[in-house]
């Protein structure tokens, strides 16, 4: 059977128990973007691929796009480099605030709809 992108992104982050969210927050990608695209079984575009891959290093390139070979790269066939302890902290703090914007936005809309429902109620 042959799967897409988006269900074998859906495969991996079953197995590594990743939900849309850290995936967003983990790879920078618009809030909603992975979940819509699983949802909807849509396509996901070349930049986002990039940020997965960039992100989620042990995933196999040539699994993701295709379907073949493994969904994981082996033992000793990483080509990843390690980071140093900055481009780590750098990731951290990234991650973090990636994490605060997206409260914020939350927090906006959750003011905003009790704003609406006050409103209502002075009318």
């Amino acid at each position: 059977m042959n799967t897409s992108t988006t269900e074998r992104l859906a495969e991996f982050m079953s197995v590594k128990g990743i939900n849309n969210n850290m995936i967003t927050v983990t790879a920078g990608l618009s809030i909603g973007q992975i979940g819509k695209a699983i949802s909807n079984n849509s396509g996901i575009n070349s930049t986002s691929i990039e940020k997965i891959l960039y992100a989620y290093p042990e995933i196999n390139p040539e699994w993701l796009l295709t379907g073949k070979g493994e969904m994981l790269k082996g033992p000793g066939k990483a080509e990843e480099e390690p980071i140093s302890s900055t481009q780590k902290q750098q990731f951290d703090y990234k991650i973090l605030y990636e994490e605060a914007k997206y409260t914020i936005e939350l927090q906006k809309k959750y003011i905003e709809n009790l704003e609406s429902q006050l409103k209502n109620l002075e009318d």
